[in-house]
């Protein structure tokens, strides 16, 4: 599974896209506090895929090695 994933990945980044598939998750609400009747007092969490985190984290490390080798991030 590592092989497609790799592709998957390295094509969504060389076209800066993010397949349709991943872009979809299931979006349920949580219980923040006072009466459970409010729809105000529930708060939305999205569920994403396993794939989606990945490709999010994967992005993310990227970013942050590309900004950390061209010294453009701020020390503080």
């Amino acid at each position: 599974i590592i092989k497609p994933l790799a592709h998957i990945f390295n094509q969504s980044m060389n076209q800066a896209q993010v397949p349709d598939k991943l872009k979809s998750s299931q979006v349920i609400p949580i219980y923040k506090k006072k009466e459970r009747s409010l729809p105000g007092n529930y708060r939305p969490i999205s569920l994403l895929s396993i794939f989606d985190k990945l490709l999010e984290k994967l992005i993310q490390k990227r970013l942050h090695s590309f900004l950390a080798q061209h010294n453009i991030l701020y020390d503080y």
